[in-house]
């Protein structure tokens, strides 16, 4: 694997009147001298507990990096 490398996770629950929020991340980070990035990806669900409240699936892709001179 890459030889500076990291796991990268996170978990948050938010929850805003009759809704909830949930949002799962995950990926790689990794760095050299001058390089500095991560990818991964989360899933975030929400949910409405009103009567009639809809709930919905979001699926994305994470990408971050940067270079020193």
């Amino acid at each position: 694997m890459l030889p500076n490398s990291d796991i990268l996770s996170g978990l948050s629950l938010t929850e805003v009147g009759s809704q909830n929020f949930y949002l799962v991340t995950g990926g790689l980070g990794f760095s050299n001298r001058t390089y500095d990035g991560s990818v991964g990806g989360f899933f975030k669900y929400t949910t409405d507990s009103r009567r009639g409240g809809l709930s919905s699936s979001t699926i994305g892709f994470l990408f971050s990096s940067y270079i020193e001179y």
